[in-house]
């Protein structure tokens, strides 16, 4: 059930009849921080919930909530890197 539910966090594509384009969403967040993050980035204001894609060094990316203390923190250590 972990790797299902780890699953369900993952971005999912959709795509818009009025832009005709791919979009990036993400439908749930992560229940738990990714470890080692090292890269980062917001998903488009056309998706229904706002979220902060987190990519780690194995290339797995998780959807992370915006508000969140552990969001907020591993930005800011991200940021300090580049």
């Amino acid at each position: 059930t972990a790797s299902l539910s780890l699953s369900l966090s993952l971005p999912s594509f959709s795509l818009l009849p009025a832009h005709f384009q791919p979009l990036e969403c993400c439908y749930r967040y992560a229940a738990k921080p990714l470890p080692h993050p090292q890269s980062f980035y917001r998903t488009p204001r056309d998706c229904n919930l706002p979220a902060i894609v987190i990519v780690g060094a194995s290339g797995h990316k998780v959807c992370a909530d915006p508000s969140k203390a552990w969001v907020k923190r591993a930005i800011r250590t991200m940021a300090r890197k580049k």
